[in-house]
């Protein structure tokens, strides 16, 4: 059988591998100036999809977060044309040129596409948040608003049926949570009413410095509180971050203490023989 490789020797395995990785490379690069060339004429119209979205969704059969990344590539690497060449070359991933998107300039985008080569998502996100800081987020907790179940069409047809939730998109429908003060992403008829609780997030905003968001259940929400007013003595302002590093040093110590027998007062070697009473030396007489 084609997929059965079990006969193959290790080199052979190795070389096939690198040589459909090189090629998967280029079909994406093919596959990303496709989309932006059809994203362009708008050829989804003649289809029947009101965006590029829905098409790429209902047509091509993605998932709604590739749709979505591949999308938000093909307009960049359209603007700047050396995205191209990183692909086919492998030299950037499509998650990694997606976290640019937001900071590519035609002055830097030689540059920034050097800086984050054969770089991981998470050390792209370190190399931004080093050279693009941000300010440290707000301490916040709020008990979350409804959200609702809606139709997924896009409001804005220049954005091609992509909003800037990708994490939340269906291919039925959208699913998100309004913060307070915030407009939704896409018009809706409300269906039903139940909490959405988005996934937990550690994001770097500058070096060593980190945002944390997560959703938390109302037992860990009384848990955090009562840690709060226990350590009103030493910190006053109840910070959540105080606490939080107060509470992981406890069960660092305790979780290393079980799994390495960790103690204050290591015992040293082998225990030395109790000294033999009088008697004893005496042979017992």
């Amino acid at each position: 059988m084609k997929h059965t490789l079990s006969h193959l020797t290790h080199q052979v395995v190795l070389q096939g591998l690198a040589t459909l990785v090189a090629r998967g490379c280029t079909h994406t690069a093919e596959l990303v100036a496709h989309i932006g060339e059809v994203d362009s004429r708008r050829l989804f119209l003649p289809a029947a999809h009101p965006s590029m979205f829905s098409y790429c969704v209902h047509i091509l059969h993605f998932s709604e977060q590739a749709a979505y990344k591949r999308i938000r590539v093909a307009r960049m690497a359209r603007k700047f044309p050396a995205i191209f060449d990183a692909l086919v070359e492998g030299r950037v991933h499509l998650s990694g040129l997606f976290l640019l998107k937001a900071y590519m300039t035609r002055r830097n985008a030689d540059e920034l596409l050097a800086a984050v080569t054969h770089q991981s998502c998470r050390e792209i996100e370190k190399i931004l948040a080093k050279r693009y800081p941000k300010e440290d987020v707000a301490t916040r907790v709020r008990a979350l608003p409804r959200a609702r179940v809606v139709a997924a069409t896009p409001a804005n047809p220049d954005a091609a049926g992509v909003t800037d939730n990708p994490d939340q998109l269906s291919v039925r429908t959208v699913m998100y949570s309004v913060a307070e003060g915030e407009r939704a992403a896409v018009p809706s008829t409300e269906v039903s009413l139940r909490t959405v609780a988005p996934p937990a997030k550690v994001a770097p905003l500058a070096p060593k410095r980190y945002a944390l968001q997560l959703t938390m259940s109302q037992e860990l929400h009384d848990k955090l509180r009562h840690a709060q007013a226990l350590l009103s003595h030493t910190s006053p302002s109840g910070d959540v971050a105080a606490v939080l590093e107060r509470a992981l040093d406890v069960l660092i110590a305790k979780l290393e203490k079980a799994k390495y027998a960790a103690t204050d007062t290591p015992r040293g070697g082998c225990a030395q023989p109790p000294t033999p009473t009088k008697n004893a030396r005496r042979g017992g007489r």
